[in-house]
């Protein structure tokens, strides 16, 4: 994890806004992706100038995209 990160979850740990293991609080699922190593450098260029981690950015990217769907197609129900 780079520092970066590692600061943020301690300011919110610190802050009572998470407690003990991030993975306790919310629902998180992990899953690793293929990509083409210059794609990634430039999600990653592009994360990093928005402040974000990688993470972060394909996170808001996903919700983006579903938001976007469901407005043409109504909420996806997911049984959780």
């Amino acid at each position: 994890m780079c520092p970066k990160t590692e600061l943020k979850l301690q300011k919110l740990y610190n802050n009572k806004k998470i407690k003990g293991d991030i993975t306790m609080d919310k629902k998180v699922s992990k899953f690793t992706i293929k990509a083409e190593k210059e794609l990634l450098k430039k999600f990653e260029y592009i994360s990093k100038q928005k402040g974000h981690s990688i993470d972060e950015e394909v996170e808001m990217k996903m919700k983006e995209k579903v938001e976007e769907f469901e407005k043409e197609h109504g909420e996806i129900e997911t049984n959780d």
